[in-house]
């Protein structure tokens, strides 16, 4: 139970805590108030978007995350969700999911989100590919297009750390096909791109952490668009 006296800028009430914790060489003092930002990082292959994901998601559940670190004694990690009050689960025939047909694209740059993702689209009825960048996902297009096996829908994501992101790609894509169906995705619903998608060419709005239940709703309103 959190109460205003725990000073977690939560609202009072019943939370999941989870607490994560490693042993390694820790977070040093001038940069773990960074930690969180996007971009920043301290490893010379990192993105920097990790932990800023994390943040983003958590707070998009109404939950909040700590960290305290001391040099050499590893980091710790705790965040809170709120607890559900009732049974979430449900027959599948309660859950009205929207199945449909066609082709989908789906671009995102990290291989796990890739590999999980796909299996939405392709369990509500689509066939699903993937590309690892918005480069790869221009070429894919354009490819399938001449193959006279185009896609009925892609959907981008926003954010790439290097190369070209979501919102050149759909430029790129809509120059091939004014009549292309692109749904952007990102973790931070208040990228611009998300909050006026259509000024950017976009056809609909998808925020990570996916559900399958709002993947199939969202396919099913652009495509009838």
């Amino acid at each position: 139970m959190v109460k205003e006296s725990d000073h977690l800028d939560l609202s009072p009430g019943k939370y999941v805590k989870i607490s994560v914790k490693d042993e390694g060489t820790g977070i040093a003092p001038e940069n773990i108030d960074k930690i969180f930002e996007p971009f920043f990082t301290t490893k010379q292959n990192g993105t920097g978007l990790g932990l800023s994901s994390v943040l983003s998601i958590i707070e998009n559940h109404n939950g909040t995350i700590k960290v305290s670190s001391l040099p050499g004694g590893g980091a710790a990690f705790q965040f809170y969700l709120p607890a559900a009050e009732k049974a979430l689960l449900k027959k599948t025939a309660e859950t009205g999911f929207a199945f449909g047909k066609g082709r989908v694209l789906l671009t995102d740059d990290e291989e796990p989100i890739r590999r999980s993702t796909c299996r939405m689209p392709g369990g509500l009825g689509y066939r699903a590919e993937s590309a690892p960048s918005g480069e790869a996902a221009v070429q894919r297009f354009q490819t399938a297009r001449a193959a006279g096996k185009p896609f009925d829908i892609i959907i981008m994501d926003l954010t790439v750390p290097a190369g070209m992101n979501g919102a050149e790609a759909a430029v790129k894509i809509l120059a091939i096909d004014p009549r292309a169906k692109i749904i952007v995705s990102s973790g931070y619903p208040n990228h611009p791109a998300i909050a006026e998608a259509d000024k950017f060419g976009f056809c609909g709005v998808i925020v990570k952490p996916y559900d399958m239940k709002d993947m199939g709703l969202v396919l099913r309103e652009a495509l009838g668009r």
